[in-house]
C-alpha cells in the first residue's frame, strides 16, 4: 500500500515536471561582436521575456514553486543550472511587471526580489562553470542581454509605480551590483 502511494507520488511529480521541460521561450540572435555601449534604457532591448505562467497571486502557485525547486535540485551541471536559474529569473521579472500593472505592488516587490535571487544564482553557477573550465560565452551573452532587459523593466516599474523610491531603490541598487558582476564575467 505504501509502495503504491510512493509510486503514484513519484509518477505525478515526474509527469508534472515532464509537461514543463527546460526550454527557452526566447530566440536569441547573438553575434560575436561586442554589444554597443549605449545606455540600456536608450534603445529597447531585443530580449523577449517568457510568459511566467501562474502568478504568485494564484492559489496554485506553490505547485509551480515545488516543481521549480525539484528541477533545480535534479540539475547538477553548472551550465544547465545557470540556464535554469536565468529562465526562472526571466519568468519572475515578467511576473513582476504584470503584478505591478495589476497594482499588486507588495507582491510585485517580493517577486522582483526573487527574480534577483535567481539572477544571482545564475551568476554563481556561471562562475563555477568557468572555474571548471566549461565554455561560458553563450550564457554570459544571454546574462548580459537579460540584465539590460531587467534594467528596462525596473525603470518602467519605477516610472509607473506608486511605491516610494526607497522601496524600489533598494532592489535597484542590488540589481546594479549584480549587473556589475555580469559585466565582470564578459571576457
Amino acid at each position: 500500500m505504501i509502495f503504491k502511494k510512493i509510486t503514484i507520488i513519484i509518477l505525478t511529480v515526474l509527469l508534472f515536471a515532464g509537461f514543463s521541460p527546460l526550454v527557452h521561450a526566447q530566440e536569441l540572435t547573438i553575434s560575436d561582436t561586442p554589444a554597443p555601449s549605449v545606455a540600456p534604457t536608450a534603445v529597447p532591448v531585443e530580449y523577449t521575456l517568457p510568459y511566467p505562467g501562474l502568478l504568485p497571486d494564484s492559489p496554485f502557485y506553490f505547485f509551480k514553486v515545488i516543481r521549480d525547486r525539484i528541477m533545480g535540485f535534479l540539475t547538477s551541471n553548472s551550465l544547465r543550472k545557470a540556464e535554469l536559474d536565468l529562465l526562472q529569473a526571466d519568468k519572475r521579472i515578467e511576473a513582476t511587471r504584470i503584478l505591478f500593472a495589476k497594482n499588486r505592488t507588495d507582491l510585485g516587490q517580493s517577486t522582483l526580489s526573487k527574480a534577483l535571487n535567481y539572477l544571482e544564482g545564475a551568476i554563481k553557477e556561471v562562475e563555477e562553470a568557468k572555474q571548471e573550465g566549461m565554455p561560458t560565452g553563450d550564457i554570459v551573452k544571454r546574462l548580459t542581454l537579460a540584465t539590460h532587459k531587467y534594467k528596462e523593466v525596473i525603470s518602467e516599474i519605477k516610472k509607473k509605480s506608486k511605491m516610494s523610491k526607497d522601496q524600489i531603490g533598494t532592489e535597484e541598487a542590488r540589481f546594479d551590483k549584480l549587473r556589475e558582476k555580469v559585466e565582470q564575467l564578459v571576457p
